[in-house]
């Protein structure tokens, strides 16, 4: 805490406190250790950008520090686990998020839930549908779409219908998901 005799003879509380929130900016801003590469390499980075996107990079840190705590974590551990990633991952995720963008909102909302429901699933149910997925990866493309197809037709039905055929079918012996 700071007397009034200090304030009297240099910076008020108010100024210091802005000086140690610009450099606590500052040292986010620029890490150290956060960083595998040395300052001069950044600043260099830093100074080959346009006026365009030194100002998007300035608005972005900006709207990442008013962010809640936590989320700026999930942030960090999102680019960290990024970062570590070889460049085939990396294109690979680029790939699935162009393709998430390219969906439209229903689509969207329809994978989440689903992997929403998939997540609550008991983990041996999990491993029967990833054993099912994998089924269908080893299948050649026309008999994959005949199995899309009839599980087309299978959610087309009601579920009076669906019932009456699994009841013929087990009186048969067989059995069906």
């Amino acid at each position: 805490m700071m007397s009034s005799r200090n304030s009297r003879e240099g910076l008020t509380r108010r100024e210091a406190l802005s000086v140690i929130a610009g450099a606590a900016l500052l040292a986010a801003f620029f890490p150290r250790t956060a960083r595998s590469e040395p300052p001069s390499e950044a600043r260099l980075r830093w100074e080959t950008l346009s006026d365009a996107e030194k100002a998007r990079v300035l608005s972005n840190y900006r709207r990442f520090k008013q962010l809640e705590k936590n989320q700026r974590e999930v942030i960090v551990l999102r680019y960290r686990r990024w970062r570590s990633m070889s460049p085939e991952q990396r294109q690979f995720m680029h790939r699935n998020i162009e393709r998430w963008r390219a969906m439209s909102p229903q689509e969207r909302e329809w994978l989440v839930q689903n992997l929403r429901r998939y997540r609550n699933l008991p983990p041996t149910r999990q491993e029967q549908l990833a054993n099912l997925l994998e089924g269908l990866r080893r299948m050649e493309m026309q008999k994959r779409i005949h199995v899309v197809q009839q599980l087309k037709r299978w959610k087309e039905l009601t579920r009076h219908e669906q019932v009456e055929i699994r009841r013929t079918f087990e009186q048969c012996g067989c059995t069906l998901p």
